[in-house]
């Protein structure tokens, strides 16, 4: 469960992708049509609570969902998917060899 948990938050915050094949990402597309920017920001996506795994808190799922939100805006809304592309793929590589128990307050993931 965890693997594929983690794949999904990591494309959610790096790329602003949300995949999931099989529904059970606590991150979903809202069904309201997000027809302006400021609909894209508010209403495009939600956090399912009844899809929280236990170690993730409110708090936490708030700000992956915000992460995602910001990407997906950057790239969406203000037309700047360069940004996206430079620094995506770095952090998501670097995320992507973290070990269990080195998520947490990992600097490498930075981009400042």
């Amino acid at each position: 469960m965890c693997v594929p948990l983690f794949d999904m938050i990591r494309r959610w915050v790096f790329e602003g992708v949300l995949e999931d094949p099989a529904c059970e990402f606590f991150i979903v597309p809202s069904s309201t049509n997000t027809s302006s920017n400021r609909d894209l920001w508010r209403d495009a996506y939600r956090i399912e609570p009844a899809k929280l795994p236990p170690f993730i808190n409110a708090e936490l799922a708030a700000t992956i969902l915000r992460a995602g939100k910001s990407i997906n805006f950057l790239r969406d809304a203000c037309n700047d998917a360069r940004w996206v592309q430079e620094w995506a793929p770095g952090a998501s590589e670097a995320a992507a060899e973290l070990g269990y128990g080195q998520v947490w307050g990992c600097a490498v993931l930075s981009c400042a």
